[in-house]
């Protein structure tokens, strides 16, 4: 492991237990102002809504249900992932497209769960993209069972979170997706 790495996995850790504690949350979340002052909070938070009506747009065409959860209550091998991802974004230490998405420029990006630590922007989606019916668009991204496909009944659901202005994609096989809130029961 090497110390990036150890940085990483350390920072996640803590932001997990900071977004499962409502009271440090809500002080955290108080304090962005004081911290990164108040243009960087404005155009973070405008990054955020923008991604998060981009999923909503998405949902709307695609005829899929759009719902809202806390982080803390995302299952663990997505919430650490996400964060991940977006931690080391953050960082600076994420592969990016060459458009070179940067944190401290919020703004949309995309990344997925079978890209770990990759962000693109918008018009690099097809980084993000799996060639459809490949093993890997069939793979759950939670506990890696290997779909037969939707014509034999066992096939991959699709879904996107956003965190920020991060939409983090994946795809979730019928057992797994009872785990993810607001998917069907």
């Amino acid at each position: 492991m090497t110390t990036t790495d150890a940085l990483v996995g350390r920072t996640v850790l803590a932001l997990d237990d900071l977004l499962a504690d409502d009271e440090l949350l809500a002080d955290a979340l108080a304090d962005r102002p004081a911290l990164l002052g108040t243009a960087a909070v404005d155009q973070a938070d405008a990054a955020a809504r923008e991604a998060r009506e981009l999923l909503d747009r998405a949902a709307d065409l695609l005829g899929a249900a759009a719902g809202q959860c806390r982080t803390s209550d995302a299952p663990g091998w997505a919430r650490l992932a996400i964060l991940d991802t977006f931690v080391r974004w953050t960082l600076g230490r994420a592969t990016t497209c060459l458009h070179a998405p940067d944190a401290r420029r919020p703004r949309p990006v995309l990344a997925a769960a079978w890209k770990p630590g990759l962000i693109a922007c918008p018009s690099c989606v097809h980084l993000v993209t799996l060639p459809h019916g490949s093993r890997a668009d069939r793979t759950c991204d939670a506990c890696g069972h290997v779909t037969t496909g939707p014509e034999h009944g066992d096939g991959i659901r699709p879904g996107a979170v956003t965190y920020g202005p991060m939409t983090w994609l994946h795809g979730v096989c019928e057992r797994c997706a009872h785990e993810l809130p607001g998917d069907a029961q």
